[in-house]
């Protein structure tokens, strides 16, 4: 049972030096509208890794949004394209970049 434990030490040391590196800063906000560009339908895809999200109704346009963040790394990053009256629409954070210290 020793020597397990032994094994396990050096393994658990190493794992409490990890530290994950998000700069935080004071909170940017971001208002992005896009038009539905003659689309009379669209595929909405929402790719959040953390933080509040909410959806509603309320405007004429395909999206009306407000952004709030404090890690400059995690601005929403917003793709639209239409073709053919179908609309593809995608907002998503960008992937978390980890450092190790």
């Amino acid at each position: 049972m020793s020597s397990r434990c032994l094994l396990l030490l050096p393994a658990a040391l190493l794992l409490t030096s990890c530290v994950v590196d998000h700069p935080a800063g004071p909170v940017q906000y971001d208002s992005r509208t896009i038009e539905a560009g003659g689309a009379e339908s669209a595929h909405v895809a929402l790719h959040m890794g953390a933080g509040d999200l909410r959806v509603g109704s309320g405007t004429q346009k395909l999206m009306r949004a407000d952004f709030a963040y404090n890690v400059p790394a995690w601005k929403p990053e917003i793709h639209y394209s239409s073709a053919a009256k179908h609309g593809t629409l995608r907002i998503e954070q960008p992937k978390a970049t980890h450092q190790l210290l």
